[in-house]
């Protein structure tokens, strides 16, 4: 799935992916496939799932945006990126 990448605020280690296409997730689907890809569920709901992995956090939202949280690099974003998006 294409995407863009942003970023809010490049010094608070915080990126926003978005798809490039209208999409709309089932969040049931959503936490299955964090939960296979060893992240820890620490919120979710019909909007949003939120998860860790290590110091990462992420946060997605139903309509396919991908809040990247505490990360160095913006290599380092579009690498998880590529792998929540590639899943879909």
């Amino acid at each position: 799935m294409d995407f863009r990448l942003t970023t809010p605020c490049a010094t608070a280690g915080v990126f926003d992916a978005f798809p490039k296409k209208d999409i709309c997730l089932k969040m049931d689907s959503v936490k299955e496939m964090f939960e296979k890809l060893n992240y820890n569920i620490k919120a979710s709901s019909d909007l949003v799932v939120v998860v860790t992995k290590g110091e990462i956090e992420l946060a997605l939202y139903r309509r396919g945006r991908l809040i990247i949280k505490n990360v160095k690099t913006e290599k380092e974003a579009e690498e998880i990126a590529v792998e929540i998006f590639s899943n879909f």
